[in-house]
């Protein structure tokens, strides 16, 4: 049987951290958040993660790449 990334201690903090970036821009554009902030909150945040992200906002659609 092959191992989970998850198994991983680095792996699975890399993946929790993706997922707190996915989750910030979901509730971001569901609460209201200002459509000319979200792209550089976003960035920002996955800056302070350590996280290599690219994002594209279009109304009611954010697509990212991590």
């Amino acid at each position: 049987m092959l191992p989970s990334l998850t198994d991983h201690p680095a792996c699975a903090a890399i993946l929790q951290r993706q997922e707190f970036i996915s989750k910030l821009a979901r509730a971001m554009m569901m609460f209201g958040g200002p459509s000319h902030r979200l792209v550089a909150q976003i960035q920002s945040t996955a800056r302070v993660l350590e996280l290599e992200l690219s994002c594209m906002y279009l109304p009611d659609v954010i697509v990212d790449q991590l």
